[in-house]
């Protein structure tokens, strides 16, 4: 138990008027207890709120439009992918994981081949590490080391916004996880895995070259 005159004198330092930074700082700091958790520190944060197109770090392949109005999934804006050789990637240092999270619509969601939703590659885009798929039925699944790990028995709805978090981890259990709600747990029907081989990482992507996601939406994307 704190004794109690060092607990009045803490009481009086925090309540004096000119010691505003410290009145910013939670009490419980200064008598003992933990600060707040801090959240992860993120590679990139996009909104979609820029004037810029692409902005700045991102770089488009096709026709990507990060200033689509129509319907957007958050705010004023979101990335549009409108034809499959649509996509945006970003330049990353390797690493041996990565989480990358967020909002995703479609505007079929049963198409007529496969269609990348995101993926992690190479310096030079040519070698995939992990794949995030869309398939015919409209299940997620993860292609890596050349194999498609087992789709998700939920699928996706035509036009409906999901939140999505996708996990790279070299040479090892990558994984995906999709809702309506933004709280991943891990598991359930809309949670699926495949592991990964060992590639040298350099770059991230929303959709991809020919196949990518036709006519879809991102937004709030995330990478940590």
């Amino acid at each position: 138990m704190k004794h109690p005159s060092l607990v009045y004198l803490v009481l009086c330092l925090w309540c004096w008027a000119p010691l505003a930074e410290l009145r910013a700082i939670p009490l419980s700091v200064f008598l003992g207890g933990s600060p707040p958790a801090s959240g992860p520190t993120y590679i990139f944060n996009e909104d979609c709120e820029s004037s810029d197109n692409p902005p700045t770090g991102w770089t488009n392949t096709g026709t990507a439009n990060w200033n689509y109005t129509t319907s957007p999934l958050s705010g004023a804006q979101s990335l549009f992918m409108n034809s499959s050789s649509s996509s945006a990637y970003y330049a990353i240092d390797n690493a041996s994981n990565y989480t990358m999270e967020f909002e995703f619509k479609i505007a079929d969601a049963t198409p007529a081949a496969a269609q990348i939703v995101a993926t992690f590659r190479n310096s030079t885009g040519a070698t995939a590490a992990a794949t995030l798929r869309i398939n015919t039925s409209g299940a997620l699944y993860i292609t890596a080391n050349s194999l498609d790990g087992t789709a998700t028995s939920a699928t996706v709805a035509d036009n409906t916004k999901y939140y999505v978090r996708f996990i790279w981890n070299n040479a090892g259990t990558c994984s995906v996880e999709f809702n309506d709600s933004g709280t991943f747990n891990a598991s359930g029907t809309d949670y699926t895995t495949q592991t990964s081989a060992s590639v040298t990482l350099g770059r991230v992507y929303c959709s991809y070259s020919s196949s990518g996601a036709n006519n879809s939406h991102y937004d709030n994307i995330k990478l940590y």
